[in-house]
């Protein structure tokens, strides 16, 4: 009987030891809830007061958390770098953010064209070099699916898409800050 006592305390510290450990480990490794909220209000730049946070799901396996929050009764989404704690892509528009159709010259009645006019700061190879090294992957590693610009919600981005080990990895790179606003790689 003692000895069965013996071994069952020896579990159950193993075990509060094994959790502590996991604990600490997503503990120093990712940013908390709290920050990501921070994170988020402080895109939006509004009061944390005037958001409702509906969901705030981790992702491990991508080291994302995926957020749906509500200001002025929009839905928004969000995807948080875990480590970061930036935003690699959200579907709010700050309200200095135009859309094309808003920032045409309306004296201008002879064209019509649904595109921006954007000064690239830079090119679509620094975009290339740029997700590489985010990756961690050199161009001899992947097969390239796609490699162009487009409009995305109003902005010029560079979207890169490529495989590395069955994986599937999509970027979007704006062209002018040069910043990548998203992210995600899946099973190829």
């Amino acid at each position: 009987m003692k000895q069965s006592r013996k071994i069952l305390i020896i579990v159950i510290v193993v075990i509060i030891l094994l959790l502590l450990s996991i604990f600490g480990y997503y503990k120093i490794n990712f940013i908390g809830k709290d920050k990501v909220q921070n994170v988020v209000v402080e895109h939006m730049d509004v009061a944390k007061s005037d958001v409702y946070f509906d969901s705030i799901d981790f992702e491990l396996e991508k080291g994302i958390y995926e957020v749906d929050a509500y200001y002025q009764n929009q839905e928004y989404e969000f995807k948080i770098d875990a480590k970061k704690g930036t935003v690699i892509y959200t579907n709010y528009k700050k309200a200095t953010e135009k859309l094309p159709e808003e920032s045409k010259d309306n004296s201008n009645t002879g064209n019509s064209s649904n595109t921006e006019e954007v000064t690239a700061t830079i090119t679509l190879e620094e975009a290339v070099q740029k997700v590489l090294q985010h990756a961690n992957l050199t161009d001899k590693q992947v097969t390239w699916k796609e490699k162009k610009q487009e409009i995305d919600d109003g902005i010029s981005v560079y979207e890169i898409d490529f495989i590395y080990q069955n994986q599937e990895y999509e970027y979007k790179v704006r062209v002018d800050t040069g910043e990548i606003i998203f992210y995600d790689y899946d099973r190829y």
